[in-house]
């Protein structure tokens, strides 16, 4: 019952989360080729480059754009495209959708992770940022900077804040939108970006390696716990700080069980400990700011409620509380695939106390996890 439970609980997470995700409209805009603006709702989803779903607030199915129709939409609160001749490939031009973050006399774009700057409506430069890891030491890449030295050439004024600019889209929109303003006198639009405060939602699932321990005054001390294999499973509410730092919430179900013997008088005795959670770990990562492939390491605290607690033995040799509290300890890597999806697999290391109230002993939890997890 418990573990179908635990998988049911799982698989609804995850399909509300790609409920919400497939058919999630905001409230937006589109410019038509004769420059006409209409106002209406736009499909928020990762892959956008070559359609864009609309509609207009009387119709009751969207119309499907292609960049050929349209110069530019946008989210009333978020981000903003337009239809520009894009590189597909090293041979291959095709008109797309691409993220504008400043329209201006120098544009700036970014597509899967990598900016683009245009100048006066020129062809596309690219500008990507790969370090890598080489000998236990970040090796950085400044390319990027080579690329703006030389396309702000003309403003000598701006060097020194090139050089300084980092490789992220406030910095690099702040950049542009001086050098328009030495150049024209006027900056350009800035698009606001999404604010940090609002959660990037995702799904995760894993298993675990438990072990329960005591100390104090327990006759608990004389079990030998083995370690056994749980399973985990819910909800992650991911705030990015910036592009490094994000602090994440998280709701999971929490499946905890372990079983200790000891020997008396040539009879060996058992005692179980078998348990059902209900967590709340609040967690804070840093990603090394590389590209696609991101690794990170994090940590925080760890709550959770005890759905079910069971302990078989003849006589029960340890007060449980109705809750649990510890920490958690993680490293991982990222894959980021589109412009906010992500999957990584992630190893953690959990220790929380079971009995917070009683003085003479205590009963911990330890568990190795390894976590599958996609952020939409």
């Amino acid at each position: 019952m418990r573990k179908t439970l635990l998988l049911t609980f799982a698989l609804l997470s995850c399909y509300s989360c790609i409920l919400a995700q497939q058919f999630n409209e905001q409230p937006g805009f589109i410019v038509t080729t004769t420059g006409d603006t209409l106002k209406g709702f736009i499909k928020d989803r990762d892959i956008i480059e070559k359609t864009v779903q609309f509609r207009v607030p009387s119709a009751g199915n969207s119309t499907a754009y292609s960049p050929n129709q349209l110069r530019s939409f946008g989210f009333n609160k978020g981000s903003f495209y337009h239809s520009v001749d894009f590189p597909a490939t090293d041979t291959t031009i095709e008109q797309q959708f691409i993220q504008c973050f400043v329209d201006g006399y120098l544009s700036l774009y970014y597509r899967n992770r990598v900016f683009y700057v245009s100048k006066n409506k020129g062809a596309l430069a690219k500008m990507e940022k790969n370090d890598v890891i080489d000998q236990s030491r970040l090796r950085k890449d400044n390319r990027y900077q080579k690329v703006l030295e030389y396309l702000t050439a003309d403003c000598p004024s701006i060097a020194p804040a090139v050089r300084r600019t980092e490789f992220n889209s406030e910095s690099l929109s702040n950049l542009v939108a001086s050098y328009n303003t030495c150049k024209t006198g006027v900056a350009g639009p800035k698009i606001p970006r999404k604010k940090w405060y609002i959660p990037q939602l995702g799904a995760k699932a894993g298993v675990g390696l438990t072990r329960f321990s005591s100390r104090g005054n327990s006759v608990l001390k004389l079990y030998e716990f083995n370690t056994e294999m749980n399973y985990s499973g819910g909800l992650i509410f991911n705030f990015n700080i910036n592009n490094k730092f994000s602090f994440q919430p998280e709701l999971l179900v929490v499946s905890k069980t372990s079983t200790g013997t000891r020997t008396i008088f040539n009879t060996t005795r058992t005692y179980t400990f078998d348990l059902l959670c209900l967590q709340v770990p609040l967690m804070g990562y840093y990603h090394l700011p590389t590209q696609k492939l991101r690794p990170f390491v994090g940590g925080g605290l760890v709550y959770g409620y005890l759905l079910d607690k069971k302990q078989t033995e003849s006589t029960t040799w340890a007060y449980l509380g109705d809750d649990e509290m510890g920490f958690r300890l993680s490293a991982g890597t990222s894959l980021f695939s589109r412009k906010k999806s992500a999957i990584s697999l992630e190893y953690s290391f959990e220790q929380t106390l079971l009995n917070r109230l009683i003085v003479s002993y205590k009963v911990f939890t330890h568990v190795h996890y390894l976590w599958v997890k996609y952020k939409f």
